[in-house]
Order: structure tokens, then C-alpha cells, then sequence
């Protein structure tokens, strides 16, 4: 409810949820006394064959709907609400009579007359229509909330629109204490001014966006196959995913001829792979190749392709006008061939946009004049314009999430770690939205939730069914604290059971007291009848 205030969100969850349970203990007590009235055992029989047919029912309706694939909330809500206005005709019809009865005379000769007393169409019809309508006003306002929470917040390019959020190390002042016996070297006026690193987040999010730890990767990702292509760029977000996935040393330390090669590695049943492509013509090459391969083997293909690049072509491919006109038709056919790749495998592609470039920091004069950031904006915008992002499932925005990062840049071009780390984030929570609504693809239905047996215990299942049958046979919903009065109170009896009948009695059990006082009255008024009797024979 308030963001940011769990203790608040606790106390407000706790007083609906309190409320919640007292409502539903009154409805369910009422309704239980109707169902199965006192002293009545050939009604409790036939409503309890009542109630076993009508949910059988209920249950051949779920699984006729589910075999016709017919399950939606339409359905749902229409067949909720005729079986909730059945539900109460029945009640209705079962309880009126008794009602009639009992009733409180609220106007003279209410009913003394039958045909007034029997309800009349429109008392029939009123209560539930009034309470359809509002169920479906109801239910169509939440559903028209969530679809526009969900057009305008569940997005996959949303999943770019994150910042980094400065985390300040005094902040861990307590666990540094507690857990680790050491202190802060920070002072307290160091704390207020102080920033040592920063983290990705999503403003106000309303989608799920999240951190997948590598658990949750390994899960989303089991049995598929990720395959990387592109520059050095595309090869530091490989490092981050076989980080994320378990191998904390891939990102280290690299020679040439290791850096510029391809790379491969698995994760039980995920598999992933790097191909290194550093020019545009090479990506066309390797997304070939890749197609060649995997039709000549007959397996499923790749599941997310990840590419990436432009950076070196302005370096080595852009120096005159017909370099520039070659490059031109190199970017449509790789467009084209991401198209290609997209359809024939039914993956998902990721375009990598280049991050952006620190010039300062280029390590030659010919880097500073070729790729610099003025030149590399010049190429991003021909990739644009020439088709290659609107060719791709997602596009990962490069340039916006290291805007704020470029003095990170060591060599001007890759940034650190933790940098591409926020790019794998950006990436998976973009996958959650791409694969949500396909159930054979989805990572949430096949990955992430439990199967809908693996959560089942008999035995604690047995347990609240005997928690259920002693709170309904001994009249205790409290785990026996509502016997411990009879060891306070010895003179009378205060037992659950009997003061559930004596509550539900029409001449209640009295105390000895007022057996005594009643045994006076009568006494009293026998006598004053007596007398008031010969006094007017005497008359």
C-alpha cells in the first residue's frame, strides 16, 4: 500500500486481514446454522447431500471448461454469478419460511395475510441483480485497472528505462558491527556527503522487474540455448551471464587469443556460446553459419540470440564515400538476415546497441578521430534507419544505461563488471515480458513456478483436517484455550460446547440463582392470582 513503509504496510494488511477473518467466521456461522440446523438430523442429511452433489457438479463444469479450452474470465464470471443467484434461491426458499416465524413484528398484521407474506417479483429479483451488477462493476473496473497497468507499465523496452541509484557504504555500518567485528572507517560526516558505488534500479515498477540471482537464472534458463554474437561488447555480456550462472572467473584476465575467438560453456542444461564477430560482415557470417549448423544437425536451434556491433566498422570500414555506400547495403542484409534468423527459429533476438564511447580516455589518436562518441551516434542512428533494431525481439539501449558510467570506461570502449551486469538484468527482465504470454516458451509457467503437486504434504494436510474436525465437534475454534475458564469459573458450567447451546437455545439454561428467583415470582403471582380470584367471587 505505501511504498517504502513495510511496518505500516504490516499494521494495515493486519487490521483488513482481522476484519476479513471476523466476517467470514460470522458468515460462515450463519450459514452453518441454516445448513445444518439443531436437533434436525433428517435436514442435516439432506443438505449435506445437497451441498456434495452441487460441488461434484461444480467440478465436472471445471473440467468440461478446461478439456474445451474454454477457461477465461468471462466464463468464470458468468458461471460464478448464476450459481451465487441459484445459491440464493435456495437459501432463500430453506430459510423464509422460519424467518416468517421468528421475525420481529415491525408494523401491525405483517403477516397475518399468507399471499402479502410470500415475497413478491421484484423482492425476488432485486437482491440478486443488485448484487451481479455490482460484482461485474466491480470486476470490470479491476480488470480495465490491470490492463492499463499492465499497457503502460509491462513493457519490455520499459525494462531500459532504469537508473543507477547510489548506495552508500555507512549504511552497512550495523551489519559491519554484528557480523564482522570491525567499524566503518567512514566518520558521520563523511556518511552524508559519501558515495562508493552505485546499483541498477527500476523507479516505481509495477511489472516485476527484479535482480535474478543465479539460481533463478539457471532455473529460467534450463534446457535452452543462448547464443552470443558480436565485438568485445557483446563478449563482456557473455562473461556476465556465466557469471550470473556460476563461474565467478569468466570476465578475468584475457590474451589476445583468447579474446578474439570463439567461446562456449554449460551450465547443466543450459547452453551458451560466443561468437566472435567484431565487424558487421563477421556477424552475417557467423548468423549463416549458425543457421547452416544447426539445420544440418536437425536439433532445435537457439532459443535467445544476442548481437551486437558497429563500433569497429566505423574504425576500419568507414574511412571514403564507397566504403560508406558498401556498409549501407552490409547493415539491410544483416537486418534481413536477423529477420531470417528470428523467423526460422522462432528465438528471441536481442540487438545490442553500442554503449557509449569515453573519448577522452581512447588510447590512439586514430580511435579518438574514427570512434569517437560523435561518430558512433552517427552509427547508431544508419543501424536505425536502416532496419536492424526494429528486426530484433528487444533492443538492449547500450548508450542509456551507461550514460551515467562513461567515466568508468578504462580503454574507452568496455566498462567495468558490474556494468554488463546491469545489461544481463535488462536483458532477463525483458525475457519475463517477451515470454509471459507464450505458454510453450513462457520461463514463468515452465521454469519458475513449482509444479502443482511438488508443494503437497498428506501429513500436514491431514493435520488441519483434525485442527478443522476438534474445533467443529468440541465448538472450540481456539486449540482448547476456550476450556481453560472451567478452571476459574467452578459454579456453573462454561464449557464451549454448552454455551453453544445454551446461545442457540430458546429457553436457556439458568444458574441456580435464577431458578430461585423465578421459583418467588411464580410464587408471588400464584398468590396475588389467588387472592384477586376470591375477591371477586365475593363480589
Amino acid at each position: 500500500f505505501i511504498r517504502g513503509y513495510p511496518r505500516c504496510n504490516f499494521l494495515a494488511v493486519s487490521v483488513i486481514l482481522i476484519f476479513t477473518a471476523r466476517l467470514l467466521h460470522n458468515i460462515t456461522s450463519v450459514i452453518r446454522h441454516m445448513l445444518l440446523p439443531a436437533n434436525e438430523e433428517e435436514k442435516c442429511w439432506q443438505n449435506t447431500v445437497a451441498c456434495s452433489v452441487g460441488i461434484m457438479l461444480l467440478y465436472a463444469a471445471a473440467c468440461i471448461l478446461t478439456w474445451a479450452e474454454a477457461v477465461s474470465l468471462g466464463t468464470i464470471s458468468t458461471i460464478t454469478m448464476i450459481v451465487g443467484i441459484l445459491l440464493y434461491q435456495v437459501l432463500m426458499e430453506m430459510t423464509w419460511s422460519d424467518y416468517r416465524g421468528t421475525a420481529p413484528k415491525l408494523k401491525k398484521n405483517q403477516f397475518e395475510d399468507d399471499e402479502e407474506a410470500e415475497e413478491g417479483g421484484t423482492t425476488k429479483v432485486s437482491p440478486p441483480l443488485l448484487a451481479t451488477l455490482s460484482i461485474f462493476l466491480l470486476g470490470y473496473a479491476l480488470y480495465q485497472s490491470v490492463l492499463t497497468n499492465s499497457s503502460h507499465s509491462c513493457n519490455p523496452n520499459h525494462t531500459n528505462k532504469g537508473r543507477w541509484v547510489p548506495l552508500n557504504a555507512c549504511l552497512a555500518r550495523t551489519q559491519l558491527d554484528r557480523n564482522l567485528n570491525t567499524m566503518n572507517y567512514f566518520g558521520p560526516t563523511q556518511c552524508s556527503t559519501l558515495n562508493t558505488t552505485e546499483q541498477w534500479a527500476w523507479p516505481e515498477d509495477t511489472c516485476g522487474f527484479h535482480y535474478h540471482s543465479g539460481s533463478e537464472l539457471r532455473l529460467k534458463l534450463q534446457e535452452r540455448r543462448i547464443v552470443f554474437i558480436g565485438d568485445s561488447s557483446v563478449r563482456k555480456l557473455y562473461h556476465s551471464f556465466c557469471r550470473f550462472a556460476g563461474d565467478l572467473t569468466a570476465g578475468g584476465y584475457e590474451g589476445t587469443s583468447t579474446s578474439h575467438s570463439d567461446a562456449s560453456t554449460s551450465f547443466g542444461s543450459t547452453s551458451l556460446e560466443f561468437k566472435w564477430a567484431p565487424l558487421s560482415v563477421d556477424i552475417i557470417t557467423k548468423i549463416k553459419s549458425t543457421k547452416a549448423s544447426f539445420s544440418r544437425e536437425r536439433e532445435g536451434g537457439p532459443d535467445i540470440i544476442i548481437a551486437g556491433g558497429g563500433v569497429w566498422d566505423k574504425l576500419h570500414l568507414s574511412v571514403t564515400d564507397e566504403d560508406q555506400s558498401s556498409q549501407e547495403e552490409t547493415i539491410k542484409t544483416l537486418a534481413s538476415e536477423l529477420k531470417s534468423m528470428r523467423k526460422m527459429f522462432e528465438a528471441s533476438v536481442v540487438w545490442f546497441v553500442p554503449p557509449i564511447i569515453n573519448t577522452v580516455a581512447l588510447n590512439s589518436d586514430e580511435k579518438r578521430s574514427q570512434i569517437s562518441e560523435g561518430n558512433i551516434e552517427e552509427m547508431r542512428r544508419m543501424y536505425h534507419e536502416l532496419g536492424v533494431p526494429q528486426s530484433a525481439s528487444f533492443i538492449l539501449d547500450g548508450p542509456h544505461f551507461t550514460q551515467d558510467r562513461v567515466s568508468d570506461s578504462f580503454d574507452g570502449v568496455h566498462y567495468p563488471n558490474h556494468v554488463y551486469d546491469a545489461g544481463s538484468q535488462i536483458v532477463l527482465n525483458a525475457l519475463d515480458q517477451l515470454w509471459g504470454g507464450d505458454m510453450k516458451k513462457s520461463i514463468i509457467t515452465r521454469s519458475y513456478l513449482p509444479a502443482t503437486s511438488s508443494l503437497i504434504n498428506p501429513y500436514l494436510g491431514m493435520m488441519m483436517l483434525c485442527f478443522v474436525l476438534i474445533g467443529l465437534f468440541y465448538f472450540d475454534g481456539y486449540f482448547g484455550v476456550g476450556y481453560l475458564a472451567q478452571f476459574f469459573v467452578k459454579k456453573m458450567s462454561l464449557s464451549p460446547s454448552e454455551l453453544y447451546k445454551d446461545a442457540f437455545d430458546h429457553h436457556p439454561v439458568s444458574t441456580a440463582q435464577d431458578q430461585t428467583s423465578k421459583v418467588e415470582y411464580n410464587e408471588s403471582v400464584g398468590l396475588t392470582g389467588r387472592s384477586s380470584s376470591s375477591l371477586s367471587r365475593r363480589r
